[in-house]
């Protein structure tokens, strides 16, 4: 990953993912699973599955944020995840 995509996804994580699963993504709570740690491959399907709404517990939050973000954005942003 590029420093300008590092920055970018930084910017991604930093500024949704905090909300829900946690400043670490080491989600505290049973309602948001926690993403730090998970395999990248693992991380992707599930923003894939998100933005086609495959998943049975789509939900419009997940849907709106990866909603926006490209394929590219997707991988390194599971590729960032996998890392913490």
């Amino acid at each position: 990953m590029g420093q300008a995509d590092e920055a970018r996804v930084k910017k991604i994580v930093g500024r949704v993912c905090f909300v829900d699963h946690g400043m670490e993504r080491e989600s505290s709570s049973e309602v948001f699973p926690r993403l730090a740690g998970h395999y990248a491959d693992y991380i992707a399907t599930q923003l894939k599955q998100f933005n086609k709404r495959e998943r049975t517990n789509d939900n419009a939050v997940m849907h709106a944020i990866v909603s926006k973000m490209t394929p590219l954005e997707m991988a390194a942003v599971a590729e960032y995840l996998s890392g913490q």
